[in-house]
């Protein structure tokens, strides 16, 4: 796993920002069967910081518009119209196939893909607490 970036820009003027986080293959079960693919994205901004505390910014996200899984699983399941399915519950109720793997199911990748290429547009204030007048004794 890497995570890299850089920022720049002063408290009020122009400011920019590029990251990138990248994941490598990784196994997803114990045995290593089931691997996920690598993830690399790329996120940008460019924005402008006034002195009286408000900020106007766009961002954009996934950059390259990157093909991957942001979160990526292999589990088993048992699905009414996979094979397994039948054979597990015959119609005559009597099952050949092991109860174990008629438990485990049928192992498969389950993953959240990655978002598509967006602009983000924000307009923000910062507030700041008033300062307390000195006292004088």
């Amino acid at each position: 796993m890497a995570s890299a970036g850089i920022t720049l820009g002063e408290d009020t003027g122009l400011v920019g920002a590029l990251r990138w986080r990248y994941i490598s293959s990784r196994p997803l079960t114990e045995d290593g069967a089931f691997q996920a693919a690598p993830l690399s994205v790329f996120n940008g901004r460019v924005g402008y910081r006034f002195a009286d505390g408000w900020r106007i910014q766009l961002d954009g996200l996934n950059l390259f518009n990157t093909r991957s899984a942001q979160a990526e699983y292999a589990y088993g399941s048992l699905l009414k119209n996979d094979s397994l399915f039948a054979l597990c519950f015959p119609a005559s109720g009597v099952s050949t196939v092991p109860a174990a793997v008629c438990r485990n199911g049928v192992m498969d990748y389950a993953l959240h893909p990655m978002e598509p290429l967006a602009v983000r547009l924000t307009l923000a204030k910062t507030f700041r607490p008033r300062q307390a007048p000195p006292c004088h004794s």
